[in-house]
């Protein structure tokens, strides 16, 4: 289906070479029994050369036609696979941007550039691969089975079981044996090419624990079972082609014994009857040629449908105008990762009003963190509704949503580039002020300050310029950037010292004025004033009311020291 529709959108091109690859294949078949025609009346010596010109000329002729329709066959094929290409590429990118990252991607960045790249220029090849012989094959068969009745019925008849046999049998009986084979091979790349990725990335990790044997046997056994698939769809194609090659040669030797008898009782020109069974073998060469390119069609199938899944049902169109205000609201909201997998959460119900601020809390695996993931349109989820400004989450446009809900994840990721280019991402537009008041918010100014280049200064992937508590510390200083009216805020201060911790919690309930806050932490957090206490655990949430923030507000703790300097 996936395959079909891609074919159908560039329907233009593909007629243009079906036809082109139709005349090539009349023109061989034709190149093939004039040769033998000119032949055969050559061995005959005529009375005069001037006989054998129009042989010449026909020879001649078809001989330039098969080569024009041949180029041009494949330059029509070429540009449609180009640009076949180009919309899977396109359509995967528009996926990724579209879709929930983790429903997108996964969890395996190898895997997912293994099917943009090659993926992609597999089904961008399937027709020249396998659609166009496989239509000029239907042509030879058709057209050598049309061209054999003067040799007999059955002569005819023969011919084209035989051809049909080997143009299309043994290309479906290998697109059968090699479609399961095809399928495991596609995921087996995709688990070796993951695996690849992480453990290059976490080398110098596994070398520090003596883990990189272990490593190095795991990618060889992935390996091995990528070889194992690749062999059984060789095997496949091996199959089909051996068999393809058998039904050639048993109907191309019935052709000629059918055409020989034909030639003796007079039903067909001795002259002809040579050129018929080299017009049959012509159009056995052309049916066969499909057989091996179409044993790895379980593969290509694999692959568009990893690339481009079917679509589920279409997300609510956007509202014209999304609501000034900025009220989470869930429903009901159940998630689970897997199909038929447990809950993550389930039946989850609360409110969070504008400008409340809420502490949840819960055991590790409780479902926080899926909450959290939910919300922020990171994962999606089965049952339930979410609402954000009165909106459904679905459809608020992806700007929008980033524009007025920020999450500061609990292991925040840093890209390969500048404190200032990390700290834009929330913000392209922020000024170096904006970006000094944030450093200074979360107490990390002095130390970005010292920095070789200050805002200038370079980071690593994984951010190994700064500590823990930094990395995080620069995390909610992107998030205090970003000026959303929504803050999620994953653990922040774990790995901060109780000092630190205290003085920056001061300074976020300083910056959050009237935002929402909502902060996800393993065990009550004595540093700020919270309108309300839910507790998520296995999935089930507690201490929250479907009417607002759930309880009342506590009183205000201590204050917590000033920053320092």
């Amino acid at each position: 289906m996936i395959l079909g529709r891609l074919l159908l959108g560039e329907r233009r091109p593909i007629a243009l070479a079906a036809l082109l690859a139709a005349a090539a294949a009349a023109a061989a078949m034709g190149l093939a029994g004039a040769s033998a025609y000119l032949a055969v009346r050559a061995a005959g010596r005529p009375p005069s050369a001037l006989a054998l010109l129009a042989p010449i000329a026909a020879v001649r002729g078809l001989a330039l036609l098969r080569a024009g329709a041949r180029y041009g066959e494949r330059l029509a094929a070429h540009h449609a696979a180009l640009r076949l290409v180009g919309r899977v590429r396109a359509r995967a990118l528009s996926r990724l941007l579209r879709a929930p990252p983790a429903q997108a991607v996964g969890r395996a960045s190898g895997e997912w550039l293994r099917r943009v790249a090659a993926d992609a220029d597999r089904v961008g090849g399937v027709y020249a691969d396998a659609v166009a012989p496989l239509l000029a094959a239907l042509f030879a068969a058709g057209s050598a089975a049309f061209a054999l009745p003067r040799c007999g019925g059955l002569a005819a008849l023969a011919a084209g079981v035989g051809l049909a046999a080997s143009a299309l049998g043994a290309p479906a009986l290998a697109a059968l044996l090699g479609r399961a084979a095809g399928a495991r091979l596609v995921a087996a790349r995709g688990r070796l090419s993951a695996e690849l990725v992480t453990d290059l990335a976490g080398m110098a990790d596994l070398a520090g624990v003596d883990a990189d044997g272990a490593a190095r046997r795991r990618l060889g056994r992935l390996a091995a079972e990528v070889d194992a698939h690749r062999r059984a769809v060789d095997l496949a194609a091996a199959v089909a082609a051996s068999l393809a090659a058998l039904a050639a040669g048993v109907t191309a030797a019935f052709a000629a014994v059918a055409c020989a008898r034909a030639a003796a009782r007079g039903a067909l020109p001795a002259d002809l009857a040579v050129p018929a069974v080299f017009v049959v073998v012509a159009a056995l060469e052309t049916a066969r040629a499909p057989s091996g390119s179409l044993a790895a069609l379980g593969e290509v199938a694999a692959a568009a449908r990893r690339l481009l899944p079917d679509p589920g049902s279409p997300a609510p169109a956007p509202p014209r105008r999304l609501p000034s205000g900025f009220p989470v609201r869930v429903r009901d909201l159940g998630m689970r990762y897997v199909p038929h997998g447990p809950w993550a959460l389930d039946g989850v119900s609360c409110d969070l009003p504008e400008g409340a601020h809420v502490l949840l809390i819960g055991p590790s695996g409780g479902g926080k963190s899926s909450l959290v993931h939910v919300l922020a349109r990171l994962l999606p989820y089965q049952r339930g509704s979410v609402h954000l400004g009165g909106a459904p989450l679905e459809a608020v446009p992806e700007r929008e949503l980033r524009r007025r809900l920020a999450v500061c994840e609990q292991r925040p990721y840093l890209l390969r580039a500048s404190v200032a280019d990390n700290l834009r991402l929330a913000r392209a537009d922020a000024g170096a002020n904006t970006l000094w008041r944030a450093l200074e918010a979360v107490d990390l100014a002095e130390r970005v300050a010292a920095l070789p280049g200050g805002l200038a200064a370079r980071l690593d992937g994984a951010g190994t310029v700064l500590s823990g508590g930094e990395r995080r510390r620069l995390a909610l200083a992107r998030l205090i950037v970003a000026d959303a009216p929504v803050w999620i805020l994953d653990e922040p201060l774990a790995g901060l010292d109780e000092a630190t911790a205290a003085a920056v919690a001061a300074r976020l309930r300083e910056l959050a004025g009237g935002r929402s806050v909502l902060w996800i932490a393993h065990d009550p957090v004595p540093v700020w004033a919270f309108d309300a206490v839910w507790r998520l655990a296995d999935g089930r949430l507690a201490g929250a009311d479907a009417g607002g923030a759930g309880a009342a507000a506590r009183p205000a703790p201590e204050p917590p020291p000033s920053l320092p300097g």
